[in-house]
């Protein structure tokens, strides 16, 4: 009601989110912060059915990849598993099962349209915040970039979920503290790689 609301009180948007007049003299910043808030306030009235939701097909790969990520860390746990590794790894298993949930189910799958008109290498929705330094975030590269973080929200729990079945198993006496590090390396850069040359190739 905020577009109508401003019309009646012959105010600019802008000026009723301030509760106050604003300096005319600027008048070209004005307007540019005008329609930036317009553009935001119709992007938020948008049904969430418009936004895009991950497939049914993804949703089930990553509901069945956590189920197995935490059935098999639960055998770790109840097999006194729970090496230097364990740790971890349930760190990259609760965080990927995080955020996936928030990329298959709630993640909006096109931005404001300002993200089109103006250079944004930081994209942030509620708790969820991606910055890549060179890299334009628009309504282009958006699909295909979140469609590669459900992607890794599906194989990662499952893949961490091996190595710590694998490193119990096969490598009980390993020392688990020298790997973790290196481990971590491949899984963040599983994430960003991908994400960031899928970013840059749709730009």
């Amino acid at each position: 009601m905020l577009l109508p609301l401003a019309d009646i009180l012959e105010v600019s948007v802008t000026e009723l989110l301030e509760s106050r007049r604003m300096d005319t003299t600027a008048s070209a910043d004005m307007e540019q912060v005008e329609e930036i808030v317009k553009k935001a306030i119709s992007f938020s009235g948008e049904h969430p059915a418009d936004r895009g939701r991950a497939s049914h097909r993804m949703k089930l790969a990553f509901i069945v990849s956590s189920c197995l990520s935490l059935a098999a860390a639960a055998y770790l746990l109840i097999t006194g598993g729970f090496g230097n590794l364990l740790p971890g790894g349930l760190t990259i298993v609760f965080l990927s099962i995080f955020f996936g949930i928030y990329f298959c189910f709630f993640a909006k799958g096109r931005l404001p349209d300002y993200y089109d008109e103006n250079r944004i290498s930081c994209c942030s929705d509620g708790i969820f915040r991606l910055n890549l330094a060179g890299v334009r975030f628009s309504n282009r590269n958006w699909p295909y970039i979140l469609k590669a973080l459900r992607i890794w929200c599906c194989w990662a729990p499952i893949a961490m979920a091996l190595v710590m079945l694998a490193s119990h198993s096969f490598f009980p006496g390993l020392n688990n503290s020298i790997y973790l590090p290196a481990i971590f390396v491949v899984f963040l850069g599983g994430l960003f790689v991908p994400v960031y040359i899928t970013s840059k190739r749709h730009e």
